[in-house]
């Protein structure tokens, strides 16, 4: 029961801190269908459709400015979760009977997902997904068996280093894994983050090639597995393989999600864990003796996460409470420590901006520049590569202008990444060229020969980043020379730039 008050508390204030965004709306039809709209993608984004309580939700005072609509399309989603669930299971029959059928004694494992489902029988395990994770020991052997039952593969590659092959058919997709991944923060992180403030706002650096990464194999998860009667006896990990895995993905998720919404983490997996630490078989001494040095930062910050949100301390023998949790923005090793309860939850750009220390920048009218000073302090090593940001709005339009004191070397390149909303501008430059890499429709790169050095200029269209009910946008310039470094420079910048 306590942890049911806490979400709904936590959801409470979430919509109270939406609704302020909202209230430039002068219409009160517009403002409460906006107002409806962003909660709901609140909810969904953390796959909460099927773990709300919707009678308690929609009589508690918190919670009266959503409207009907509001509920029936999360009963529609509830429904929709189901039917998808049901496909996936027969799916899981038809592998288990050509696996039989072929004399295999080994059988593919189910991971995360619908996996917890195998071991709790609880139907608030059913989350939106279409994706249905396996692991087995010869992954093309998996390959063929879907293929035999009508799957088709995702192109030729590989989709990354622990993934084998995507293989879909119809709307269900299966993600066929070699091994699961758990990362680590280096020592040097760690001891970096256990001598830190946790006061303090700013970003530092730390090289991104840092974090390391280990592997859990099929055969070690084979041996603590079981058979799922709910899931047509395919096996699933047990209660304490269940947790290792689910705090893995969290943690790389966390680390892996750079400057997108809520760091990556979703309420509905720490939400799993929770039920699965109340699992009779469950044993907090069995989960350590598993949890070695590589694997135990991810538990630990699951720990740290369900006790922060949820007031829940019985993975707190695994939690190191010395240690902060960094978190990457940009690939180059930008890192900040968050502190806020928010942070984990529901964070926009903007709140992300002026939740660390910034530049505040005001362009309330048009041909106004504003230069962006003491770049110095924005810098991973001192050493400064940029001479001068500067900022303007013409007419519905940002321009930046980011000037260099030199070019890179022949062997050297410079990475420029404008980061907002869940969005990004990357481009390079190169042997005296530009090349994007990345950009949102409207947006124009030039390029500025100078007399030492050389200036990129990036025209972004306001409404890009910034709704039409806002006055204001947070958003993330960096510039990475890329060589011997990387040498990099963030800069977190509040703007004021209302639409004309």
């Amino acid at each position: 029961m306590k942890v049911e008050k806490k979400l709904m508390d936590l959801l409470g204030n979430t919509l109270k801190h939406i609704s302020v965004k909202c209230i430039r709306r002068e219409k009160k039809e517009l403002y409460n269908n906006m107002l409806n709209k962003m909660f709901l993608q609140l909810i969904t984004a953390h796959k909460l459709e099927g773990k709300i309580d919707k009678e308690q939700m929609s009589n508690n005072n918190d919670f009266q400015i959503l409207d009907h609509n509001f509920f029936a399309y999360l009963e529609i989603c509830e429904k929709n979760n189901r039917c998808m669930f049901e496909k996936q299971r027969q799916v899981l029959r038809e592998i288990e009977d050509l696996f039989k059928l072929r004399g295999y004694k080994e059988l593919p494992i189910v991971i995360k997902g619908v996996s917890l489902f195998g071991i709790t029988n609880d139907h608030r395990h059913i989350k939106r997904s279409k994706d249905i994770d396996m692991i087995y020991s010869n992954p093309s052997v998996l390959e063929s068996v879907l293929t035999d039952i009508g799957f088709k593969r995702e192109g030729d590659d590989e989709i990354s280093e622990h993934e084998y092959c995507m293989m879909v058919r119809e709307d269900i997709i299966i993600d066929v894994h070699k091994y699961v991944p758990i990362l680590n923060y280096s020592d040097g992180i760690i001891n970096k983050s256990r001598k830190a403030d946790s006061t303090d706002r700013r970003i530092f650096f730390e090289s991104f090639t840092r974090i390391e990464k280990s592997t859990l194999l099929y055969p070690e998860i084979a041996m603590h597995s079981l058979v799922s009667d709910t899931l047509e006896e395919i096996p699933v990990p047990d209660v304490h393989y269940q947790i290792l895995i689910l705090c893995a993905n969290i943690f790389r998720d966390y680390v892996n999600s750079h400057f997108h919404f809520s760091s990556g983490i979703i309420l509905a997996e720490l939400l799993d864990v929770i039920e699965l630490l109340s699992h009779t078989a469950f044993d907090i001494e069995q989960l350590i003796s598993i949890s070695n040095n590589e694997r135990r930062t991810s538990i630990s910050f699951v720990g740290y996460l369900i006790f922060k949100i949820f007031g829940d301390n019985r993975l707190a023998p695994a939690i190191d409470f010395d240690m902060l949790y960094p978190k990457f923005l940009f690939w180059n090793g930008t890192m900040y420590l968050p502190t806020q309860l928010n942070e984990f939850v529901y964070f926009d750009s903007s709140d992300f901006v002026n939740s660390l220390v910034s530049e505040k920048i005001d362009l309330s009218t048009n041909d106004i520049k504003s230069i962006i000073p003491n770049i110095e302090k924005y810098n991973s090593h001192g050493s400064q590569h940029v001479k001068l940001v500067t900022l303007e709005k013409k007419e519905n339009n940002l321009s930046i202008k980011i000037t260099l004191i030199n070019k890179p070397i022949a062997t050297a390149a410079d990475v420029f990444e404008i980061a907002f909303e869940g969005k990004r501008c990357c481009f390079s430059f190169a042997d005296n060229d530009v090349k994007i890499e990345e950009k949102v429709d409207g947006c124009h790169i030039g390029l500025i020969e100078e007399p030492a050095g050389y200036s990129v200029i990036a025209n972004l269209p306001v409404k890009a980043f910034i709704a039409p009910w806002k006055d204001n946008a947070g958003l993330f310039i960096c510039i990475t020379r890329w060589g011997d470094g990387p040498l990099s420079t963030a800069i977190p910048v509040s703007i004021n730039i209302p639409h004309s």
